[in-house]
């Protein structure tokens, strides 16, 4: 894995709960938005720390293909 970000090495190990607006940007978002949201995403999917989100969360991105 790439090198990460201070921020995100913060979060090496532990449990994280990624929100509605992490899935919005990465994929409604502008550059400057997509570009950290998938950072986070990548650093999730490489196992550098447990992520979790919710049902709330998954209703509030699912809205967007809906209207």
């Amino acid at each position: 894995m790439a090198a990460m970000s201070p921020s995100l090495d913060a979060l090496i190990g532990k449990r994280v709960y990624i929100d509605a607006n992490v899935f919005i940007f990465f994929l409604d978002g502008t550059p400057r938005l997509r570009e950290p949201a998938a950072a986070v995403l990548a650093a999730a999917r490489a196992g550098a720390f447990q992520a979790f989100t919710g049902h709330a969360a998954v209703a509030e991105v699912m809205v967007g293909p809906y209207r």
